[in-house]
């Protein structure tokens, strides 16, 4: 326990979800990032646009991360990369 009487995991829920929290509360945090790594992008986004959704509510808060293939080694990796780019660009994704 802290001097506040809150575990480590309370503070950053605290912070999180903007007034003090105890373990056993049920509470919805909002993430501070989103990432999400470049073999589940494409279909992350196939996802979205199958539900109809258009525009993010945060783009400033997703991350798309090249961290399997950084260098497009082969064409398949390459076309990834691509299609990344072109989802960063619709979407208003800076981070990619």
């Amino acid at each position: 326990m802290d001097i506040n009487g809150q575990t480590i995991a309370e503070q950053i829920l605290s912070r999180a979800v903007g007034s003090k929290v105890s373990a056993g509360e049920f509470v919805t945090p909002e993430a501070d990032l989103i990432t999400v790594h470049d073999w589940y992008t494409v279909n992350a986004f196939k996802t979205l646009q199958s539900f109809g959704v258009d525009t993010l509510a945060a783009p400033d808060k997703v991350l798309l991360c090249t961290d399997h293939e950084p260098l497009a080694v082969s064409p398949a990796a390459f076309a990834r990369q691509h299609q990344i780019a072109q989802i960063a660009e619709r979407y208003g994704i800076k981070a990619h």
